[in-house]
């Protein structure tokens, strides 16, 4: 699930 939070703020800065 850990994975999961990181690939979520990876794709949050590629947006920002």
């Amino acid at each position: 699930m850990m994975s999961t939070t990181r690939q979520l703020r990876y794709l949050a800065t590629m947006m920002i």
